[in-house]
């Protein structure tokens, strides 16, 4: 239970958020603002094939490559009236990955601890022993590469809540993320018709922009994702929110258990929340979940004309 002074804190932090980001959204670019992290990069757009009348803004996850399972979803949504746009997150150095880089929505640290990182060198081992049988033909006792089982055993106990950026990354984010929202208001889209969705650590930075935009959009779709426990919510624009949280049950990387959490506190805060679980489904997503978000874009934004001129792509 937090104590008054801890409340008022809270309080205090709000409205210092709310000042961040009413500087943050008078696209303010200079990168040395933000102590040197790099500029984002332009979004991967895929135009409506027909009258465009409603977005859809994707976030992928950590360490993607470009826009991630936004072209995917992009490809399989088959909604001829959405534009989808799949926001890319910045280029960052990132401790353990081959090159020291990755795409990231925020400032993170390694993945998994010492302990974990120790054991590296022995699964690379085995991995290369399973490499040398496959290529031989020939087979050995007990080798074969089980990082999944190892990296399921750290991260289901512990998450991924490593992987959270400072304040300035998380109003970076939600200005960003306003920014492309405002983008489809001027093109002559209505804001109820914006569906923002994220997956993996982009669900996690789709809800935290949610919480610091202070802006009311279409709904949140909330992909094998995690709460964002450093974020206080700014403003009432929130409540009664539409929230989709899909899950896979045998999530090996961010587990069920925390996406549930994430839906159970948004729902404590108001929102409409509703949340579907799948039965064998790993970290990714499948034709069972692009269904259920189908039917969440068509339920916020059904096929409709807004007057607006047509261009073929």
């Amino acid at each position: 239970m937090k104590s008054e002074a801890d409340a008022g804190k809270g309080q205090g932090d709000t409205m210092g958020n709310r000042k961040k980001l009413d500087v943050l959204t008078n696209s303010i670019k200079n990168s040395a603002k933000w102590h040197g992290r790099q500029p984002f990069p332009d979004p991967l757009v895929v135009p409506a094939p027909e009258e465009h009348t409603a977005t859809l803004i994707f976030m992928h996850g950590f360490g993607a490559d470009g826009a991630g399972r936004g072209t995917f979803i992009g490809e399989n949504i088959n909604l001829p009236w959405v534009k989808i746009v799949s926001a890319i997150a910045p280029i960052r150095p990132v401790p353990g990955r081959v090159n020291g880089l990755a795409q990231s929505w925020s400032s993170v640290d390694l993945l998994v601890t010492n302990e974990l990182r120790s054991l590296i060198p022995e699964q690379a081992t085995r991995l290369a022993e399973s490499l040398w049988e496959a290529v031989s033909g020939q087979t050995r006792p007990n080798a074969g590469l089980d990082l999944e089982a190892l990296l399921r055993k750290e991260v289901s106990t512990q998450g991924l809540r490593r992987i959270q950026g400072d304040t300035t990354d998380a109003l970076r984010n939600a200005g960003h993320i306003r920014r492309l929202i405002e983008a489809e208001t001027r093109a002559g889209i209505p804001a109820e018709r914006v569906v923002v969705v994220g997956f993996s650590q982009g669900a996690c930075t789709a809800l935290s922009s949610t919480f610091l935009m202070d802006l009311r959009f279409g709904g949140l779709v909330v992909i094998a994702g995690w709460y964002p426990e450093d974020i206080v919510p700014v403003g009432d624009s929130i409540v009664g929110l539409p929230a989709l949280f899909l899950h896979g049950d045998s999530d090996w990387l961010i587990d069920e258990r925390l996406g549930k959490e994430a839906s159970d506190k948004c729902r404590k805060l108001k929102m409409d929340v509703e949340y579907h679980s799948f039965t064998g489904l790993g970290h990714d997503i499948d034709a069972k979940m692009l269904k259920l978000l189908r039917r969440f874009v068509q339920e916020r934004a059904p096929r409709t004309s807004l007057g607006l001129p047509f261009r073929r792509s």
